[in-house]
């Protein structure tokens, strides 16, 4: 899922967001939804002066497209485009205190979080057996957490058991979040729409069936196969006879 939000400026009061459906990694969807919050203002792409989107971390595959749709806009435009991780939105959507750091929680896969402690550590992959290790090194005393993946009871129980205390503060990360980052900062770094990088934080799992098989032994070869592929070949290279005389 995508979601989509156009303004003016972060109070404009006509601004507009959108939740986006749509098959992973196909963008017309969200290309679509854009038209329509542009439409609703009587505006086009032609009068968007700048893009924020989201790098991660998230779904390989949906960052990707997501991505990729905003930088060929922003590109054909010749506009520039604000990267904003979406634990930065996170933490800003909590608005905590000075010297309270937010625990930023977003789920990767079954049984894996990618973990984040705004402002000071940067997210990376946390198995379920390993969340009590990550938060016991990484929470401080007062902290509070971002993202509804808080609430899975694998997350609870591992803040239990080291002494966190799991004070919700916000939710997950959406375009207004980054809207929010891109257009109030500090820090927002704009620059060509070529420029903004994903953090993927982990390899798809495309990369990871691709790395296995590096390093699996080469399969045995029956008498079956080998038949098999020497039949193909042989068909394959069949030349005809040279015209005799």
């Amino acid at each position: 899922m995508w979601s989509a939000w156009v303004g003016a400026a972060w109070d404009d009061p006509r601004a507009g967001m959108a939740q986006i459906d749509g098959p992973r990694g196909r963008p017309r969807n969200l290309l679509a939804a854009l038209d329509r919050l542009l439409a609703d203002r009587g505006a086009t792409l032609a009068d968007v002066g700048r893009f924020a989107l989201d790098v991660g971390p998230g779904s390989f595959t949906g960052l990707r497209s997501g991505m990729a749709a905003v930088r060929a806009l922003a590109w054909a435009l010749d506009v520039p485009v604000c990267a904003v991780p979406a634990w930065h939105a996170m933490a800003r959507a909590a608005n905590p205190p000075r010297q309270v750091g937010v625990l930023c929680a977003i789920r990767a896969r079954t049984a894996v979080w990618y973990l984040a402690r705004w402002p000071d550590v940067a997210p990376c992959t946390v198995a379920v057996d390993h969340l009590s290790q990550w938060l016991g090194a990484t929470a401080r005393p007062g902290d509070v957490v971002a993202g509804t993946a808080w609430s899975d009871p694998h997350l609870v129980a591992a803040g239990a058991e080291v002494g966190v205390a799991v004070e919700f503060a916000a939710g997950d990360c959406d375009a207004a979040r980054i809207a929010a980052v891109a257009l109030l900062g500090p820090g927002a770094d704009w620059a060509g729409a070529l420029q903004a990088q994903p953090c993927y934080v982990a390899a798809s799992e495309a990369e990871n069936r691709l790395d296995a098989r590096a390093h699996d032994p080469p399969p045995k070869k029956g008498p079956e196969s080998l038949a098999i592929e020497l039949t193909q070949v042989s068909r394959g290279n069949r030349r005809k006879p040279a015209p005799s005389g």
